[in-house]
């Protein structure tokens, strides 16, 4: 296994951790009526922003000649920044608690994909 598909599959991980930690600090938020919070929004952006750096490797990877198992792993690259980067500009648009939702929705949607490329990978 090469250095950077190891990073690549490390960062898969850690993406999916982060993800869980903003829907938790969301769910928290959302339980005790006060918002989504500043972390669960910058946490929504940082997870966007590794979303973004794997992709990046990804395209790497594949111009380097390594390809997943699966096409689909290509369509979850695509469509994970666009669920919390999404999130994270519609739940801009909401007050407090509509906020938490969407923040919520949107970064389990991304884990749940994640997941999914990592299982295609």
């Amino acid at each position: 296994m090469s250095t950077l598909l190891f990073i690549h599959e490390r960062l898969a991980v850690a993406l999916i951790m982060l993800t869980a930690v903003t829907a938790f600090l969301s769910l928290l938020g959302l339980l005790r009526r006060v918002g989504a919070g500043g972390t669960a929004r910058a946490l929504i952006i940082l997870s966007g922003l590794l979303w973004i750096l794997q992709d990046i490797l990804g395209i790497t990877l594949f111009a380097s000649g390594k390809r997943p198992e699966e096409f689909l792993h290509y369509i979850y690259g695509v469509i994970g920044p666009i669920f919390l980067f999404g999130g994270y500009a519609y739940s801009k648009t909401r007050a407090e608690r509509g906020e938490a939702i969407i923040i919520m929705v949107a970064a389990l949607l991304s884990m749940v994909v994640a997941i999914r490329a990592l299982m295609t990978g």
